[in-house]
């Protein structure tokens, strides 16, 4: 079954629950991620994350956002952290939020390796290695994978 989310929505299915999380951009002069005119890639109330609990586990895909507020109150086991920047937060704020959240695991996504990397665009290069050592620096006990 496909299903389209409203803005801000929870369903449960019986097997997850689901429920969308606020994803944005800030604007000029906060945010990094703004067109030639100071807007944001994304503005509050068009993109979201998701925060999804299947058998007690608590997982949070931002999608493309910054770190946001809204962000900083969830409970989560299990955090897929973007770090690339393009269109959301980059390697520190992702291990910002990290801190913030205190997740079990945290899986680095959103970015690519290295110019050699097939399939992905240059802009999005970041690396996952020193995201995981900016990890282990931290004060939370946060296992760091990388895929």
């Amino acid at each position: 079954e496909v299903r389209t989310f409203e803005y801000l929505e929870s369903i449960d299915t019986g097997r997850a629950d689901v429920k969308t999380v606020p994803a944005y951009n800030h604007p000029s002069p906060k945010g990094l991620n703004i067109t030639s005119t100071g807007e944001p890639l994304h503005k509050r109330g068009t993109n979201v994350g998701f925060h999804v609990t299947i058998d007690e586990v608590r997982m949070f895909w931002p999608s493309d956002s910054d770190l946001v507020d809204e962000h900083k109150s969830l409970e989560v086991d299990l955090l897929f952290a973007p770090i690339s920047q393009l269109a959301n937060m980059n390697r520190h704020r992702a291990v910002e939020l990290t801190e913030i959240l205190e997740p079990e695991l945290v899986f680095p996504v959103h970015y690519k390796f290295d110019d050699k990397t097939p399939d992905a665009p240059p802009h999005i290069v970041a690396d996952p290695h020193a995201f995981k050592d900016d990890i282990k620096d931290l004060s939370t006990d946060v296992q760091c994978v990388l895929i």
